[in-house]
């Protein structure tokens, strides 16, 4: 597979680094696109995989502001949301690079930096592949399904720990 795995706080990434992830991510279509150069640069790690010289893969372990992480938790009937520090983040994969491992590559990577640390993640209700990678990985889902502000669909809440 010959992937080239990058993991760094985002004050060490590059211009083209940042591009990319940034455009990544507005690929993905799930997310508010003002002010999300600002976020990326509060993210504790960005994950950038790429083959022959292109991004296949991306993700974060992110520093969630902590009212946004109460009300994640309170919309799922979760309680103890203090208890999670890192949130699992824009993590995409292009439609093209689906299939090839790239999902679980990138899940391996984010896991084995946090070790002995909890996390939470979201992902659409109705995204089985996702949720098969998050409980591959130790995540198990924790509460009920909510709406989601950003389209007309459900979110499911995973934990790890």
């Amino acid at each position: 597979m010959n992937l080239e795995t990058t993991i760094k706080k985002p004050a060490d990434c590059n211009q083209e680094e940042l591009a990319d992830f940034e455009r990544l991510i507005n690929e993905g279509g799930e997310v508010t696109a003002v002010g999300l150069r600002g976020r990326i640069l509060q993210a504790e790690k960005l994950v950038l995989i790429n083959q022959a010289g292109k991004c296949v893969a991306i993700g974060a372990i992110k520093n969630p502001n902590p009212g946004y992480k109460v009300g994640v938790f309170n919309k799922a009937g979760v309680a103890a949301s203090q208890q999670y520090k890192f949130e699992l983040g824009w993590l995409y994969v292009p439609e093209e690079e689906r299939g090839k491992g790239n999902g679980r590559e990138l899940m391996r990577v984010i896991t084995e930096s946090l070790i002995g640390q909890k996390s939470y993640a979201t992902t659409r209700e109705n995204n089985q592949v996702m949720h098969k990678l998050f409980e591959a990985f130790g995540y198990t889902k924790a509460g009920k399904s909510y709406p989601s502000q950003n389209g007309d669909y459900l979110l499911a809440l995973y934990t790890s720990g």
